[in-house]
């Protein structure tokens, strides 16, 4: 450990950018690294602003964009199966992929945070951000894994080939919770909670599915996902795989797979198929560190303090992200996408166009 000092902007989007303007007044001394947190900026525009201060204040290797999916065991692990596990290299390939869904449901509301939160929603805080960057190293196939310092700039050359998929009526499903119970816990409407503005329509549930325009994904159904208030917490990365009719030997089990599942909170990696020869289901478990999410943040101050690289969002994929997100975001706010009501506790909005859970 150098000893550096490193400044961490834990802070919502619109206060970062102003300690920037002040840090710019005064002056950065040599040797400090400035950490921002996502969501970078507010919108493409207050991005590209942070990105120059940022590049104004420090050197690129002294600004880092901080976003802890990408140091999640569950990456670590899918990507360590797809390097040392061949028939896994070659089911995770765009072209054996019928659909890839990101989710990250929650149990908690927005529990006193309304004024941050209705000011951002779901899609800014979660899926400009997390859900993209973790898109980007399932596009990127096998040729980095999260911790290398190149995998920035890799998912940053990937993101400019994702789009909302067709129509944005059918793209975006966006929900707000309403007075509901979760667990043991009452949850009041949304639009009750002080410091929320209902006409902002701000949305606490949201799916977007999204398109590749990459050799061997164009095909596939690329699903984000993330709510809150809802019954069950789901983090999770869930693979369709296309029958082929190819098996895949797990345990000594032949099977035939049609569905791979990374769950994020303690990074387990399980496969689902038909047993060749008995034309029964069953489940296998695959070699993962078990490691619990929450190893994220440790590894992304541990970079930070190493100076390694790892683990930091280019400051493109940055702007990508909101290049994708914002006509889904415009959309809700105008009315043009329906925001449709969801019980507190409940699986979330009945999907259109959208597959279930």
């Amino acid at each position: 450990m150098s000893g550096d000092i490193v400044l961490y902007f834990a802070l919502p989007p619109a206060v970062t950018a102003a300690a920037l303007a002040a840090l710019g007044r005064v002056g950065v001394p040599p040797g400090v690294t400035l950490a921002v947190e996502k969501p970078v900026g507010t919108d493409l525009a207050s991005a590209r602003a942070v990105n120059a201060h940022l590049g104004a204040l420090v050197p690129p290797e002294r600004a880092h964009r901080v976003d802890h999916f990408l140091a999640l065991p569950a990456f670590a692990d899918l990507m360590a199966l797809r390097d040392t596990d061949a028939h896994a290299r070659a089911w995770l390939s765009g072209d054996r992929i019928a659909r890839v869904e990101l989710t990250f449901d929650e149990t908690v509301a927005v529990d006193g945070r309304a004024d941050f939160y209705d000011r951002t929603g779901a899609i800014c805080d979660m899926h400009q951000s997390h859900l993209l960057q973790a898109l980007g190293l399932i596009l990127a196939e096998s040729v980095v894994r999260p911790a290398d310092p190149r995998a920035g700039a890799v998912i940053a050359d990937l993101l400019p080939r994702v789009r909302l998929a067709g129509p944005l009526q059918r793209a975006v499903l966006a929900g707000r919770y309403t007075r509901g119970r979760v667990g043991e816990r009452d949850i009041p409407d949304y639009v009750a909670e002080p410091g929320v503005d209902p006409a902002r329509r701000t949305e606490t549930f949201a799916a977007l599915t999204v398109t590749a325009d990459l050799p061997g994904w164009r095909e596939a159904e690329l699903i984000l996902r993330s709510g809150k208030a809802i019954s069950a917490p789901r983090q999770e990365i869930r693979i369709h795989l296309r029958p082929t009719g190819a098996t895949w030997t797990i345990d000594g089990i032949p099977l035939r797979p049609n569905t791979l599942r990374v769950n994020a909170p303690d990074s387990t990696i399980t496969v689902t198929g038909v047993v060749e020869g008995s034309g029964r289901h069953t489940v296998c478990r695959l070699p993962s560190s078990g490691e619990s999410m929450f190893v994220g943040y440790a590894r992304v101050v541990r970079a930070l303090l190493d100076r390694t690289g790892s683990y930091a969002v280019h400051p493109r994929a940055a702007e990508e992200g909101w290049r994708i997100v914002e006509p889904a975001v415009e959309a809700i706010r105008s009315g043009r996408v329906p925001l449709h009501e969801y019980a507190a506790g409940s699986a979330g909005p009945v999907p259109t166009g959208v597959p279930d859970r």
